[in-house]
């Protein structure tokens, strides 16, 4: 097993009371890691003290705050190892998760393999079910036309249970820095684009759900709202490019074409909600008739010609949803 010489990248910030603990369970491994990658976003907790006298294997490395995209990126580019994997510091591993892919990927010959996850709640968070229902409890399978997992599921095999050879990461252009959320779906569309992939139906992967940000539908600032949707759009996009782009359409390409249309249009339906709370009725009507173009999906379709044509009738529930914005008050 030489030849599978794996690097575990960490990205962490402020997250001191909980680092070591995903630090373990790498060290725990069955199939030992040839080193693991600690890389500090820029905390200003005692993350750094954690680390003075680390293990050989553990390599600290301090950067400024960037994100979890460029952190992980550092990582990657400091890596010794011919694969890659990556964990965050909240999270923990199975301790046999980093042998049971290796074997995986010996039996598939795949490049990239994803496992399932859990929450701490017991709940699987992964989506492979429904990727695949034929693959029971604990098998694994080999996946070559990827563009399937497009569409077959809401969600997609975590970032936190990837282990991918380390040229395929790059070509696949790593993390895209200028994503504020949503990267690793993106990654996720650019890896199974042209590539192969494997899948282990077992959770090896325990999930903390922390949150540090709020979601969506909790938050009242449309600002940040906006700068979200548009990386969901961004993202969504790709998807759609990526299966647009292939050779040879299938039956499961249209059916993801389909798909992804109506996920972009749903995305940029909200997107035209936030710029009409905003005060920004030309772009709103524009995206609402380009997420009319695309749907064809029935609530989002009337929500898209709502905004499209009839946005002053939206005016009561905006001021609701958007109480903190001064924007609103004056937008009508």
């Amino acid at each position: 097993m030489a030849s599978y010489a794996v690097s575990v990248v960490i990205p962490t910030y402020n997250r001191a009371h909980c680092i070591l603990r995903a630090v373990d369970s790498v060290l725990n491994q069955s199939f030992p890691a040839l080193e693991i990658l600690v890389i500090d976003d820029g905390s200003v907790d005692s993350t750094e003290e954690l680390f003075l006298d680390a293990p050989a294997c553990v390599q600290y490395v301090r950067k400024s705050n960037g994100g979890v995209s460029s952190a992980r990126n550092l990582g990657v580019s400091l890596a010794r190892g011919t694969w890659i994997a990556f964990l965050d510091s909240d999270d923990v591993w199975k301790p046999t998760k980093l042998e049971e892919q290796v074997n995986c990927l010996r039996a598939t010959n795949t490049v990239a393999c994803f496992t399932g996850t859990v929450l701490e709640n017991g709940k699987r968070h992964d989506g492979i079910q429904n990727l695949d229902p034929a693959l029971g409890a604990g098998q694994y399978g080999s996946y070559r036309s990827p563009v399937e997992f497009i569409f077959k599921s809401e969600q997609h095999p975590m970032i936190q249970s990837l282990l991918v050879r380390k040229d395929v990461f790059v070509h696949a252009g790593g993390f895209d820095e200028s994503l504020c959320v949503a990267e690793d779906t993106a990654l996720f569309y650019d890896l199974v684009a042209n590539q192969a992939v494997s899948l282990i139906n077992a959770p090896l992967v325990e999930l903390t759900r922390e949150r540090s940000v709020a979601g969506l539908s909790d938050s009242v600032d449309a600002t940040r709202a906006a700068s979200r949707y548009d990386c969901y759009i961004q993202v969504q996009a790709r998807a759609l490019t990526h299966v647009a782009g292939r050779r040879s359409p299938s039956v499961h390409s249209v059916r993801a074409m389909r798909v992804i249309r109506n996920r972009l249009a749903y995305f940029i339906s909200r997107r035209a909600e936030i710029a009409h709370a905003m005060g920004d009725h030309g772009l709103g009507r524009c995206l609402a008739r380009e997420a009319l173009r695309l749907s064809d999906d029935r609530r989002t379709s009337i929500r898209s010609f709502l905004l499209a044509y009839c946005y002053f009738l939206l005016q009561p529930g905006l001021q609701n949803k958007w109480p903190d914005s001064a924007l609103v008050r004056n937008a009508f």
